[in-house]
């Protein structure tokens, strides 16, 4: 379902919703799948209902989409979970944690080596590139 509201509507629905907690809370950003099979990044969390559907809104347009949470587990990651790289020699490692997302959108990639921890940042494009797979509906290297 998607629906696109005028900035009117939008505040004043915005204003209605409750709080929530959780894996999907209220302003988290998170990648959504869209009908032609892309992964689109930007989009926040806007509610939750007690029955588990997540209101999301992109951003910037105002559009809506009300999705399971389990919809939303295919696409996106949160901190703690282990994700593939690409390194700069064009290696593929699968043993990295994903941090975070940094002010510019970026994410923040951590490998914890004997001595140091490595830290990358990726696009949000690159990293959904290499963690997600939607034809099979599995991470490509976590098989």
């Amino acid at each position: 379902m998607s629906e696109r509201l005028d900035p009117e509507e939008y505040m004043a629905w915005k204003e209605e919703r409750g709080s929530d907690e959780g894996r999907y809370a209220t302003a988290s950003l998170v990648n959504v799948a869209r009908s032609d099979g892309r992964v689109e990044p930007g989009w926040k969390v806007a509610a939750k209902s007690p029955e588990g559907n997540v209101t999301i809104v992109k951003e910037g347009t105002g559009e809506i989409k009300i999705v399971t949470a389990e919809e939303l587990d295919r696409f996106n990651k949160f901190p703690g979970d282990t994700v593939s790289v690409q390194r700069t020699d064009g290696t593929i490692e699968n043993d990295w944690t994903f941090k975070n997302v940094d002010e510019n959108g970026k994410i923040i990639l951590e490998k914890k080596i004997p001595g140091k921890i490595l830290t990358k940042r990726v696009t949000q494009e690159d990293f959904i590139a290499l963690n997600y797979d939607i034809e099979t509906d599995e991470n490509r290297h976590h098989q």
